[in-house]
């Protein structure tokens, strides 16, 4: 074999055993392809979990709030429960329930009256306020429990079934509130176990029984 045709028959079996090195098999690109599907799985993964939590983040706050809303307007509204300095209007408690209550105080020398009431709407429930008889209003959504326990001066708990037909609503000196506030519940599966806030107090009606 002549020189020039052994360097042109070594050069094609270097050309050729470069491409076999460089080229791309049908099975390394699917695999390639594979591994860059799993790595932009966990990436996707990863974000969804950061929103969910972020938002959950976000609801507890909304739901701390809302409770802590709620109380201090409803503690500073039932502190004036019967406030009547001159004796002209009988203001005080008129209906009451574990739900619900209805009192009236005087506020510039007219009688202001006031209803509180919680409404469920399976699972979504809303705290409405009722102020001078103008139609209940919406005060708080997503309460998912109002509850009233009443006490006497003593502090006992007093029975409330029919308050007015008994004559329980004289005895009534002291109010313990439990609110709890949750999500919407087409969110509830966002965050579960982290789905409600509870605030408890006890409001003394410090204008009855004077």
């Amino acid at each position: 074999m002549s020189g020039k045709a052994y360097q042109k028959k070594k050069s094609l079996f270097f050309h050729n055993q470069r491409f076999g090195q460089n080229g791309v098999t049908l099975i390394e690109l699917l695999i390639a392809m594979a591994m860059l599907s799993f790595v932009a799985g966990l990436f996707v993964s990863e974000h969804i979990r950061q929103q969910n939590q972020e938002m959950t983040q976000a609801q507890a706050v909304t739901m701390q709030q809302s409770v802590r809303a709620s109380m201090l307007l409803m503690t500073k509204e039932f502190r004036m429960a019967g406030y009547d300095p001159e004796k002209n209007f009988n203001a005080g408690i008129t209906d009451a329930g574990d739900d619900f209550i209805d009192f009236s105080y005087v506020d510039s020398g007219a009688l202001q009256t006031m209803s509180y009431r919680h409404e469920d709407h399976g699972g979504d429930g809303d705290l409405r306020v009722n102020k001078g008889g103008g139609g209940y209003y919406l005060l708080s959504e997503n309460i998912e429990t109002l509850n009233l326990e009443y006490l006497d001066e003593e502090g006992s708990s007093i029975v409330i079934d029919d308050p007015v037909s008994q004559g329980t609503l004289d005895m009534i000196r002291a109010v313990r509130i439990t609110i709890t506030a949750g999500v919407d519940s087409q969110q509830r599966d966002l965050s579960p176990g982290n789905n409600t806030r509870t605030l408890i107090k006890t409001v003394k009606f410090r204008n009855l029984g004077l």
